[in-house]
């Protein structure tokens, strides 16, 4: 009796909002007879519509559909929340007997947190009224089936079959999981884990300090990347700093990446993984000084990756799912932002990174530009490599590489190539940052040799950039030179300036 109006409702839903039709193993609509049911997913929260054609049917027969699905849901394997909403359709006002069997049966809550919900539509009155006392438990049902009456029904004109909408939904709105148990990401919490407990065990053991091992086992560390340990991109992306930073991030990769293992499926969802765990090292390494190691930027690209996906399929980012994952990136972009002790230039680039690699991965037949997995790819290729220049060629880097390179030849004892490193650092007037650098080793070297003039030269040069260390290096040229008036002079300086240095006090002492 109300087959058209169900029909036409149910073609609503699907066009409207991100719902589908019950489909079998088989892919096939789930015939039931009377009822039309369809089903929308949110993360761990299953929404089930029941279209029911309740005209026809006794009151006695209406207690037991609703009984039977109450079993239903008993029974169910499913450990998701399920919303099961049976919308009864009535082409006249229904009599008070069936609406108070409905209303006493519906089972608001059935078992744990589990609902059974009931609404009443009049088609004749083209209304809706609902069973239960809470509006905000409708999950915006009841306003669908109002906007149904008053807008859709009249500006509905397409001449598509069911079939082709449900086609057309499941293209731009439907998360189509490509695999049931994400055991990629139990493996990865596990490895996480793992090597956290032998890094712990063996510090213990050993005598090493964690921090220590941190670098040793791969920790990205500049000095040691632009002497061309480059596997350090890499192996950070598994060390962590605490059992706190390994229980954080092992949680976000169970809830973050369990769905894009789901979305991706296996092989995608470890490329992305790993893709952006490097490129935010990439980015760490090219901004930042600091030892970095954890899976954060790995994991960031993960929401980088759900993200493009939300975008990809408009629908869906209209969802709960789309704010959500927006909600979540900005809440740690700020949370880097505000606490030093996090890495967030690693955060960008890992979300930068699973974005772009999820566009290069994406099989869409999309003709868009903006959906070209090439445009993706080229774009990719331009940031890693400008930040693997500016990494390697920045200020920061060079002044690291040009220290690095001094200490090497004074470890070596080859005082004379480091003079002449450092000076032909000078003659090529470089930053500030790098000149002190130069000026420092060649006052330090110097008083090594006991070339106390050239010592107090190049100290007097480092006066302006460097005034405590040069007023202290003065100090000590002079004190071995014996000439203690312009030594104490110098050593006071350096510590009216703030210098701690030991042995300034021991040296004032001996000039009284």
């Amino acid at each position: 009796m109300n087959k058209d109006t169900i029909k036409s409702l149910m073609k609503s839903f699907i066009e409207h909002d991100n719902f589908l039709p019950l489909y079998d193993k088989e892919e096939h609509i789930k015939p039931i007879g009377r009822i039309n049911v369809m089903v929308n997913y949110f993360l761990d929260k299953v929404i089930i519509i029941e279209l029911i054609d309740c005209d026809l049917m006794s009151g006695n027969e209406i207690q037991q559909q609703l009984k039977k699905h109450q079993e239903t849901i008993l029974r169910g394997e499913n450990k998701a929340v399920i919303h099961y909403f049976g919308i009864f359709v009535f082409e006249k006002e229904p009599s008070l007997e069936k609406v108070d069997i409905i209303r006493l049966n519906q089972g608001t809550k059935i078992m744990g947190r589990n609902f059974l919900k009931c609404m009443i539509v009049n088609v004749e009155k083209q209304s809706v009224s609902r069973l239960y006392n809470t509006r905000k438990a409708s999950w915006g049902i009841e306003d669908h089936i109002n906007n149904y009456f008053n807008v859709f029904k009249e500006r509905d004109r397409s001449p598509l079959n069911l079939e082709e909408i449900i086609d057309k939904k499941k293209e731009k709105s439907i998360l189509q999981y490509k695999t049931k148990v994400p055991f990629i990401t139990y493996s990865l919490i596990t490895l996480n884990l793992l090597i956290f407990i032998i890094m712990s065990l063996y510090s213990l053991k050993s005598g090493i300090s964690y921090n220590t091992l941190l670098v040793n086992w791969g920790g990205k560390e500049n000095a040691l990347i632009l002497q061309g340990e480059y596997l350090r991109f890499f192996t950070p992306i598994f060390l962590h700093g605490s059992f706190i930073h390994v229980a954080l991030n092992c949680i976000s990769i169970y809830i973050i990446g369990g769905l894009a293992e789901k979305i991706f499926g296996n092989v995608k969802y470890v490329i992305i993984y790993l893709l952006s765990g490097i490129l935010g090292n990439i980015f760490s390494f090219a901004f930042m000084t600091n030892l970095s190691i954890g899976a954060s930027g790995a994991i960031m690209g993960l929401s980088g990756a759900i993200l493009f996906i939300c975008i990809f399929k408009p629908k869906l980012f209209n969802s709960d799912l789309g704010p959500s994952i927006v909600a979540l990136i900005c809440i740690n972009l700020f949370n880097g932002f505000t606490n030093s002790g996090i890495d967030n230039f690693a955060h960008i680039g890992g979300l930068i990174a699973g974005f772009l690699v999820a566009g290069i991965l994406n099989d869409s037949k999309k003709k868009r530009w903006y959906f070209n997995r090439y445009a993706y790819l080229i774009l990719a290729i331009i940031i890693t490599f400008s930040m693997i220049l500016w990494g390697f060629n920045n200020e920061q880097n060079s002044v690291i590489k040009f220290s690095t390179e001094l200490q090497q030849y004074d470890k070596a004892g080859k005082y004379a190539y480091g003079e002449k490193a450092a000076k032909s650092i000078l003659l090529l007037n470089k930053s500030k940052a790098t000149n002190i650098v130069a000026l420092e080793y060649l006052a330090d070297v110097e008083m090594t040799l006991r070339k106390y003039d050239e010592c107090i030269y190049y100290s007097k040069k480092l006066v302006d950039l460097d005034p405590q260390y040069a007023h202290y290096v003065l100090g000590l040229a002079y004190y071995n030179m014996k000439k203690f008036d312009l030594s104490k002079k110098e050593l006071l300086e350096a510590k009216k300036l703030g210098a701690t240095y030991n042995n300034i006090d021991h040296l004032l002492k001996n000039m009284d």
